[in-house]
């Protein structure tokens, strides 16, 4: 797994999330379609096209929250927890957030955002 170097936010989510002060991800996923797409087209373009976890092609895509939302809802817009994964049940995104049930677990797995790691390093991976 790589290190995801992360950009400026669109400045769309900057605006709303600024203008709108939202409480959870469906007021941006379910309500504001286009700001989704929009973000979705940047950590695209940060990941080359490829799951921010297994770097796989992107096939059944979704925008994920590193720190799952029901642990970490201070981190819900937070440009940095914001990867683009694969949704698979046996890797990516949903795969890593059957594994996490408390927060104690992120300090053993590895972080695409922050984690600069090299592969021989062996980091726990998901």
């Amino acid at each position: 797994m790589r290190h995801i170097e992360k950009k400026n936010s669109p400045e769309v989510f900057q605006d709303f999330i600024l203008k709108n002060s939202p409480a959870v991800w469906d007021d941006i996923h379910k309500s504001q379609l286009r700001i989704y797409e929009d973000i979705c087209e940047v950590l695209l373009k940060e990941q080359n096209n490829l799951c921010g976890y297994t770097e796989l092609p992107l096939n059944n895509k979704h925008i994920d929250h590193y720190h799952k939302r029901v642990l970490y809802p201070e981190k819900c817009f937070c440009w940095d927890n914001l990867i683009m994964a694969t949704l698979d049940d046996d890797f990516g995104a949903r795969y890593k957030d059957k594994q996490i049930n408390r927060k104690e677990i992120y300090n053993e797995i590895f972080n695409p955002v922050v984690d600069n790691r090299k592969h021989s390093v062996n980091p726990v991976l998901f």
